[in-house]
């Protein structure tokens, strides 16, 4: 958990550099044209995604969405920065039941009142990234738009979600998830290819593109209640996502003109 906290820490010293950064790219009287000339735009965006999970992370986990904002400075060399953070988040798991342990000969949980527990098993997570890239706008329709290639790192994490309505299941109460969840986290990489298009006029700007992630985790848990000990394991847990973001920028657009104050 303290490493947890340590990148949250770090996302938001980056989230605080960035925003100095607009401030500071904001003090200009000249206007500009996003048709005709190359800008250093500040953006925000709200990202939403499909993963596929391979390796280690596939052998745990079925298809996931993640959602989340990023906050990017694009330069007039058309090389960016950005600071990323998403949710992961889905309802199928592989392989055997991570409550399997207190099932009872039904397959399901009984709860205090000797009923069916109604239980919820899925997947939850997160992912922290910075990253860089560039944006080649050759044949594209303005200078600030074009294929867009990107690398980055951060930090990965992924667990079962264990979900009880009702509070009537104590098996599954207080902190008893956490000896079943099978928590872990780790450095990760990403790679990035995809199109990042800024209208010439109007609101209308968005990125699209696939996303590889390569993750070195472990089970961060004390104990696992399935192997009566601590997991020692570590995982290579690596995915594909297919992503899109809607972009806004800081700036104050007329007709074809920026103007920056």
């Amino acid at each position: 958990m303290i490493f947890v906290k340590s990148n949250s820490s770090n996302l938001a010293r980056i989230v605080l550099i960035l925003f100095s950064l607009l401030i500071l790219t904001s003090i200009d009287i000249s206007a500009q044209s996003i048709k005709k000339d190359k800008l250093t735009l500040v953006s925000v965006s709200a990202s939403a995604g499909y993963t596929f999970p391979m390796g280690d992370l596939g052998d745990r986990f079925k298809n996931f969405g993640q959602l989340g904002p990023t906050f990017l400075i694009k330069f007039k060399n058309n090389l960016f920065l950005s600071a990323e953070g998403v949710v992961l988040f889905g309802q199928g798991y592989k392989g055997e039941d991570p409550l399997a342990l207190i099932l009872n000969e039904n397959g399901t949980i009984t709860n205090m009142y000797g009923d069916l527990a109604a239980v919820s098993r899925g997947m939850r997570g997160m992912q922290i990234q910075i990253k860089t890239g560039y944006i080649f706008s050759n044949f594209a329709h303005n200078p600030n738009s074009g294929i867009t290639v990107a690398a980055g790192a951060g930090f990965f994490q992924s667990k079962f979600w264990i979900d009880q309505r009702g509070n009537n299941a104590p098996q599954v109460m207080g902190d008893y998830p956490k000896g079943y969840d099978k928590m872990s986290n780790g450095f990760a990489i990403t790679q990035f290819l995809g199109y990042t298009y800024y209208h010439n006029k109007n609101f209308w700007n968005f990125y699209a593109g696939i996303e590889f992630t390569e993750a070195w985790t472990a089970d961060r848990r004390d104990w696992d209640f399935a192997l009566m000990r601590k997991n020692d394991r570590s995982y290579m847990d690596i995915s594909t996502t297919i992503k899109a973001g809607w972009i806004i920028t800081f700036i104050k657009r007329e007709a074809e003109d920026i103007y920056y104050y």
